[in-house]
């Protein structure tokens, strides 16, 4: 079972950020119609609906995660009894979360609406989490187990591709039927079909693609490991995803959860993005480290880290000059609250920043099994997002949560990053260090000089086309200054790039 490993992780990046193109700016349009024609309630309390599948999804228990690392010396391997045992124990663990996921979403989609400061009624607020909850448990019954096949082999493309065409209808249908001013129950209930069927083709495909794989023989649950560990990870990550929300929410009101959503959605474009290109190569990485020595896997390493420093100087430089007068134009038209808030907008850029280069540390972590080791760095992780999250939520609200989430990234960061380099690799993390540091010094230059010329924008045509002169500007800029700096790396750099081209070629 061999694979083009460069092939494959450029076909499922370009896949996935063509998704993520096409799915964020139309759930642009969609959020902002929804926010004209159905209010910011109704907005506020779908985010928050969205952010408790977070929650629930602890159920799940990181076993995703763990059965692509089983796989990862079988397929290699081509051991395809061992392929079989571990996939058919896949099969049972998730009919099993799936039905533990809609109980739980069941009792909780009756229970919470009576909590939540909202204006709806209790029914609609009801249905509203029960159609979220139904798409994600259909999605563990039946589709996650076919996904792993296509993420060990590095095949995510063939879905991502359909996926992005289903989406793109989904979407063209959602923001018709909030033109036409459809109750709002009835958009919803299109985006849960669009979902089972997204999931459907899933299912084909894998059908088509991995038929010799038997589901019917002896499982073989022994092979997965690490699940007890990875779920401190899952903890961590849900508490650090959900908490803003449902603080606010529940605290405040979902008219103010309406305007974190809305700086949430535009920053998570820039996170989808940028998530699309570190995540691409991972499972690439996993076999690549399973069958070839440390010193060759970290000069690749060092290359893909460097990669996704350099992307997010670039397009956070970009937003984050563009952001203010992007969301004065957006909420023009919605008057029920104000959406323009530079503190939140500044806080959150920071979050992404931490966010995404500690990203390919953790991946490598994980998919070379030290589910023990990220188990210790997320239990400290955990209580240090616990403590500042309740000491931050108390003493300043939404900006204390947003803080709090700050501290902790910063400790994940360290401890991560730290341990890659050091410990998996034996390496030290100053070269990476000094790397960050230059870039996040050019972010800020860029950003103070463009935010005082940019103030306000009159229309989406003037916005596009300054947010392209930013776009440009920040790219010559970041590039020359790396060339400054890091030469030798930028040529690297280049010259991977180039055999990528190369390969993907033949």
């Amino acid at each position: 079972m061999k694979t083009d490993k460069t092939r494959n992780s450029v076909l499922n990046a370009i896949t996935m950020i063509l998704q993520t193109g096409v799915v964020s700016i139309l759930s642009l349009i969609s959020t902002n119609l929804i926010l004209k024609n159905y209010g910011s309630d109704f907005n506020g309390v779908v985010a928050t609906a969205s952010q408790f599948i977070n929650v629930l999804l602890i159920v799940e228990g990181g076993f995703s995660l763990a059965i692509n690392v089983a796989l990862f010396k079988p397929y290699v391997n081509n051991e395809k009894d061992k392929i079989n045992a571990i996939m058919s124990a896949a099969k049972n663990i998730f009919i099993k979360i799936g039905l533990i996921f809609l109980l739980c979403g069941l009792i909780l989609s009756l229970v919470y609406p009576l909590f939540i400061k909202s204006s709806l009624d209790y029914l609609t607020i009801f249905l509203i989490f029960m159609m979220v909850v139904s798409a994600t448990g259909f999605n563990l019954l039946f589709v996650t187990k076919s996904q792993i096949m296509f993420q060990v082999s590095q095949r995510e493309y063939k879905y991502t591709f359909f996926g992005t065409i289903i989406n793109l209808i989904a979407s063209l249908s959602t923001i018709l039927l909030v033109y036409l001013h459809v109750n709002m129950l009835f958009v919803r209930l299109s985006i849960l079909l669009y979902s089972i069927i997204n999931g459907i083709m899933i299912m084909m495909l894998y059908r088509h693609d991995f038929k010799n794989i038997s589901l019917k023989v002896k499982p073989d649950y022994e092979a997965i490991k690490g699940t007890k560990d990875i779920m401190i990870q899952k903890l961590t990550s849900i508490i650090y995803l959900t908490t803003p929300m449902i603080f606010i929410s529940t605290f405040i009101s979902t008219k103010m959860a309406s305007v974190y959503a809305v700086y949430y959605s535009i920053y998570n474009i820039i996170k989808n993005f940028l998530s699309s290109m570190v995540s691409a190569p991972t499972n690439g990485f996993g076999q690549l480290l399973s069958s070839e020595n440390r010193e060759n896997s970290y000069k690749k390493y060092q290359i893909y880290e460097y990669i996704v420093i350099i992307a997010a100087t670039i397009l956070l430089s970009s937003v984050l000059s563009v952001i203010i007068p992007f969301i004065s134009l957006y909420t023009r038209d919605v008057l029920d609250i104000n959406y323009v808030n530079t503190t939140i907008s500044i806080l959150m850029a920071v979050i992404l920043l931490l966010e995404i280069v500690h990203i390919p540390s953790g991946n490598i972590i994980n998919v070379t099994g030290n589910f023990k080791v990220s188990k210790k760095i997320q239990i400290i992780a955990c209580t240090v997002l616990v403590i500042s999250l309740l000491i931050g939520g108390y003493l300043y609200g939404i900006y204390g949560i947003l803080i709090g989430t700050i501290i902790t990234n910063i400790v994940l960061a360290y401890m991560e990053i730290s341990y890659t380099h050091r410990k998996i690799f034996n390496k030290s993390i100053y070269n990476f260090l000094k790397k960050l540091i230059i870039n996040v010094i050019v972010i800020v230059l860029l950003v103070s000089i463009e935010k005082s010329l940019l103030n306000t924008l009159s229309s989406y045509l003037l916005f596009f086309l300054t947010g392209f002169i930013v776009f440009i500007i920040n790219f010559i800029v970041v590039i020359l200054v790396n060339i400054i700096f890091f030469k030798k790396d930028i040529i690297s750099l280049k010259s991977l790039l180039i055999e990528m081209v190369k390969k993907f070629k033949k």
